[in-house]
C-alpha cells in the first residue's frame, strides 16, 4: 500500500475523533461563571420552599421518597431481600447523595432500578446505585426508551444542552429550577452515570413481583411518550412519574422538545384516578395523600390540561393563528387559582402554541408566513424603513424607556442584526431581556432571559464543559456517537459522491456503517459488505480517541485499532471523515501528526497550511481538495 493511502486511512480515524469531540460535545476556552440575580417575587420564594431542603420522606413502612437532592425525586421501595429505586437523579453526584441517604433507611442491597422515562434528570445517576459491579442491576424502562433517548443524543445534543442550561438557570445564582431546587448536571462539578435499561415494558400493563413486592408497571404517556408509572396495590400507592407536579405542566418546554400528546397525558391521569390511590408520589414536588385529596388534585390537573387543548383547537378552527390563539386562551378562575396550576414551570401560552404546532405544524395559515424573511433580511429592511440603524436604535431606546420591553427587545435585535457591533442596541437588548425576566410568571422564562443576558454581556455562548463532554462520551454507547454523524454532513464540500466506512467493535460484536451517497450520509447499525474503509477496534478504544485520552497512532501501533482500505474525500461538518484535519482538530490534540507507510515516520502538520487545503508530507506540501 502506498504512503499516501496509509496516510488517508489514518486520517479517517483521527479526523473522526476530532470531529466528534468538537461538535457533539462542544467546549469553549472561556467559561461562564454565574450571574447574580436574587428572586424578589414572593410567589417564587414560597414555591421554591417546597423542595429547598434535602430530605427523605417516609410514605409507608417500606416506601420512601428523596426530595431536594436535585431537580427530581428518587423513590425507594424496600422489598423482602433487596430494594428498588425508581428514578435515579440527573447526575452521578446527585445520585450518590441520594444513595447515601437511602442507606440511613435500609441496608438491603439495591438490585433493581425503574426509570420512568428517558429525561436526563431521571436517569443520569444510575451508577451511584450500582453497589456490586459483578452483580449488574435489573433496569426497567418502557420499550421505546432507547429510541427516545437516542433521538436526543443523535439529533440535537448541542442545542438540547444549551437550551436546558438556560431554562433551568444552571448559571444563575439564587434561582431554582421550577420543579426542583436545581439541576445538578451540565457543569464541571457533575458527571453522567447512566445505566442502560435491560428489562422493558412492552404492553400497556405488566404485573411483576420484584423483591417480593407485587406491583403493576403501567404505560402512562404524558411529559414523554415512553413514560411509565408504578402501582403498588397492597400499599394503595401510585408512583406517577412526571404526570403531575406542583405547577402548571410543561405541555411544551422552551428548552426544545418533540411535541407532547396532551390528550394522552389527560388519559393517563384518568387511569390513575380510576385506581383511587391513597398515596401519590410524583417524581417532582411533594407527595399527595388521601383518596379524596388525590382525586381532586388529579381531576383539576387533567381538566386544566384539557381546557388548554380544547380551547386552542376551538380558536384554530375559528381561523386564528397559533400566536393569536395562545393569547386568547386563559384558564377560568377556578382552574387558574388552583395551587397545582400556577404557572411556575410551564405556561398556558407556551402550551397553547405547542399544542397548535403539534396539530397543524409550523405554518400559521396566513400566507405571510409561507416564506417569511430571515432575521438578517428583515433587519436590513427595518433599518431602512426607520431611516437607518441609528434611528432604529433610537426607537428601541424609546420603547425601553416607555416600559414596552418586548418591542424594545425586537427593535434592538433588528438593529444588532443589521450592525452587530452596535453597542447601544446591545445595551437596550440586555436591559429589555432583564426587565422581561422580572415580569415572568414562570421561573423557566425568568431563567432563560437572565441566562441570555449573561451570554450577551460576556459575549460567550453556553457550551459543554470539557469534564461533561468526557463523561458523556463514555456514558453514551459508541454506536450512538457514530449514528449522530448524518446530521453534521456537509454535502456542499464533499468532493466525491460516495464513500462507505464500516466500524467493527470486537468487544460488543456490533457494526456501524456510514455510507455517503446522493449528498446524504446514512448511518446504520449493520455491516455493509461493500466498503471503502474498514475500522476494527474495541468501543472503549475509539471512545478514548474521541475523548482525546489516547492517540489514534498509539492505538494503531499497538494493534488495538486496525484499518483497511481506501476511499474518496468526504466531509462531516467542517472536519472531514477522512484526511482533511482543519484547524479545529487542534482543540483537543496538542499536535496533529500523520504516519507514513510503515508507521515509522511521524510528521507534524502545520495547521495553518491544513486550513489552506495543504498537508505537509516529508517536508513537501501536497495540495488536496480545498476546505472552505
Amino acid at each position: 500500500m502506498s504512503t499516501l493511502k496509509n496516510i488517508l486511512i489514518f486520517g479517517t480515524i483521527f479526523a473522526l475523533g476530532a470531529y466528534i469531540a468538537r461538535d457533539l460535545w462542544t467546549t469553549d476556552t472561556g467559561r461562564i461563571d454565574t450571574i447574580q440575580s436574587s428572586i424578589t417575587d414572593e410567589r417564587f420564594k414560597r414555591h421554591a420552599e417546597l423542595f429547598s431542603t434535602p430530605e427523605v420522606l417516609k410514605i409507608t413502612n417500606d416506601i420512601f421518597v428523596a426530595i431536594g437532592f436535585g431537580i427530581a425525586n428518587s423513590i425507594l421501595l424496600v422489598g423482602n431481600d433487596s430494594a428498588i429505586v425508581v428514578d435515579v437523579m440527573e447526575s452521578y453526584e446527585a445520585g450518590l447523595d441520594v444513595a447515601r441517604a437511602f442507606r440511613n433507611v435500609t441496608d438491603k442491597p439495591i438490585k433493581t432500578l425503574i426509570l420512568t422515562h428517558h429525561h436526563t434528570d431521571h436517569i443520569g445517576g444510575g451508577k451511584a446505585f450500582q453497589e456490586n459491579s459483578s452483580d449488574p442491576l435489573d433496569v426497567w424502562a418502557h420499550i421505546t426508551f432507547p429510541e427516545m433517548n437516542e433521538q436526543v443524543v443523535i439529533l440535537i445534543p448541542t442545542s438540547a444542552y444549551t437550551r436546558a442550561m438556560r431554562q433551568f438557570g444552571v448559571y444563575i445564582k439564587d434561582t431554582y429550577a421550577g420543579i426542583g431546587p436545581e439541576l445538578r448536571y451540565g457543569t464541571k462539578d457533575y458527571t453522567s452515570g447512566i445505566v442502560r435499561p435491560n428489562k422493558f415494558l412492552s404492553e400497556k400493563v405488566e404485573d411483576v413481583n420484584i423483591a417480593g413486592l407485587a406491583m403493576r408497571i403501567l404505560h402512562i404517556p404524558g411529559e414523554t411518550s415512553d413514560q411509565i408509572g408504578v402501582w403498588i396495590p397492597d400499599k394503595k400507592t401510585f408512583l406517577c412519574a412526571d404526570d403531575i407536579y406542583t405547577a402548571f405542566p410543561n405541555l411544551y418546554a422552551i428548552r426544545g422538545t418533540i411535541p407532547r400528546n396532551v390528550m394522552d397525558w389527560v388519559r393517563s391521569l384518568d387511569t390513575i384516578i380510576e385506581l383511587e390511590p391513597e398515596f401519590l408520589i410524583p417524581s417532582h414536588s411533594r407527595p399527595v395523600t388521601g383518596v379524596e385529596q388525590i382525586k381532586e388534585t388529579l381531576t383539576i390537573y387533567r381538566d386544566g390540561i384539557q381546557f388548554v387543548h380544547d380551547q386552542t383547537v376551538r380558536y384554530i378552527n375559528d381561523g386564528l393563528t397559533p400566536k393569536e390563539a395562545a393569547r386568547r386562551v386563559k384558564l377560568p378562575e377556578n382552574l387558574a387559582s388552583h395551587p397545582y396550576l400556577q404557572e411556575f414551570y410551564g405556561t398556558v401560552e407556551w402550551s397553547s402554541r405547542g399544542i397548535a404546532s403539534s396539530l397543524i405544524g409550523w405554518f400559521s395559515g396566513d400566507p405571510v408566513d409561507l416564506s417569511p424573511l430571515t432575521m438578517s433580511e428583515k433587519s436590513t429592511r427595518m433599518a431602512a424603513l426607520a431611516g437607518g440603524v441609528q434611528t432604529l436604535t433610537t426607537h428601541a431606546d424609546t420603547a425601553l424607556k416607555q416600559n414596552d420591553f418586548q418591542w424594545a427587545l425586537e427593535l434592538a435585535t433588528y438593529a444588532l442584526s443589521a450592525s452587530n457591533n452596535n453597542k447601544e442596541a446591545k445595551r437596550i437588548k440586555i436591559e429589555a431581556m432583564a426587565s422581561l425576566a422580572e415580569l415572568q410568571r414562570s421561573i423557566c422564562g425568568r431563567n432563560y432571559y437572565l441566562t441570555c443576558v449573561y451570554e450577551e454581556i460576556m459575549e460567550t455562548p453556553i457550551t459543554v464543559p470539557p469534564e461533561v463532554r468526557q463523561s458523556s462520551i463514555y456514558a453514551v454507547p459508541i454506536e450512538l456517537l457514530l449514528l449522530s454523524l448524518p446530521g453534521r454532513f456537509l454535502p456542499e464540500v464533499c468532493a466525491y459522491p460516495s464513500l462507505t466506512v464500516v466500524f467493527e467493535f470486537t468487544d460488543t460484536s456490533q457494526f456501524v456503517s456510514i455510507q455517503i451517497r446522493n449528498s446524504i450520509a446514512i448511518a446504520t447499525k449493520r455491516k455493509i459488505n461493500t466498503w471503502d474503509i474498514m475500522v476494527v477496534t474495541k468501543s472503549l478504544v475509539l471512545k478514548d480517541i474521541i475523548a482525546a485520552n489516547t492517540w489514534a497512532l498509539t492505538a494503531l501501533t499497538s494493534g488495538e485499532l486496525k484499518v483497511e482500505g481506501d476511499g474518496n474525500w468526504c466531509f462531516i461538518d467542517d472536519l472531514p471523515l477522512r484526511l482533511k484535519l482543519g484547524q479545529h482538530s487542534a482543540m483537543y490534540f496538542d499536535e496533529i501528526v500523520f504516519v507514513a507507510e510503515e508507521w515509522e515516520i511521524i510528521e507534524r502538520v502545520d495547521t495553518r497550511a491544513i486550513g489552506e487545503g495543504k498537508c505537509i508530507l516529508g517536508g513537501e506540501a501536497e495540495k488536496y481538495p480545498p476546505h472552505n
